[in-house]
């Protein structure tokens, strides 16, 4: 069970990854639309926020599911909770 929850918890982590990756894209993005008066660039930081939208979604349940069924303690419960954490910062 726990070889489970360590693969789990590295799935999680590229659910991250790739949420901070897309949130720091948009920010670069949304400055230079605005630095530079550029509407379309502005539309496509804007589209892409549903994508945002939804990951956010899926680590929060990802987090829940893995709780409710692991009952993790330590680590990986502090882990857990800091995902939570990270995805309402990268939100916004």
């Amino acid at each position: 069970m726990q070889h489970y929850l360590e693969t789990e918890l590295k799935a999680l982590q590229h659910q991250l990854l790739k949420m901070g990756g897309i949130a720091e894209t948009m920010f670069r993005d949304a400055v230079h639309s605005v630095l530079n008066r550029d509407a379309e660039l502005a539309r496509r930081v804007i589209a892409v926020d549903d994508t945002v939208d939804k990951l956010e979604n899926d680590i929060e349940a990802r987090c829940i599911q893995l709780i409710a069924r692991h009952q993790p303690v330590a680590f990986e419960l502090r882990y857990l909770v800091m995902a939570q954490k990270v995805t309402e910062i990268l939100k916004g």
